[in-house]
């Protein structure tokens, strides 16, 4: 039990300083969004609603539909994107190890991984 606790403790913390980072500037009310979403969401098998997230204090902004279209586009193209490469990994052959390549975007950072040696297709 005192392994679950830390960890929900740290996960607790990294929330905080994200929000902190992205979306609310009082280290007051980051905590207690943060302490909403770590502990009384603890089933993660949904997503959480505009509504709830408006009532957590989340700032939320509905999409137009164009946007959000664009958006769940963009989302699958990057889904297709990494299963795409897993399946490349599935058929390295033996000896091929991977490195990666640190690609830094506006919003974040994509390690992609690159075969050390030519890889060939089938």
């Amino acid at each position: 039990m005192g392994h679950y606790d830390s960890l929900v403790e740290h996960v607790n913390e990294l929330v905080m300083r994200l929000l902190m980072r992205r979306m609310i500037k009082d280290k007051n009310k980051a905590e207690k969004i943060a302490r909403k979403l770590t502990r009384e969401f603890k089933y993660h098998g949904r997503a959480i609603t505009y509504v709830e997230a408006q009532e957590i204090g989340l700032k939320i902004e509905v999409l137009s539909k164009d946007l959000e279209k664009a958006v769940l586009n963009f989302y699958q193209k990057v889904k297709d994107l990494y299963t795409f490469i897993d399946d490349l990994i599935s058929i390295l052959p033996p000896g091929v190890t991977l490195t990666s390549e640190k690609y830094e975007i506006k919003h974040g950072i994509i390690y992609l991984p690159i075969p050390k040696r030519g890889l060939v297709l089938p």
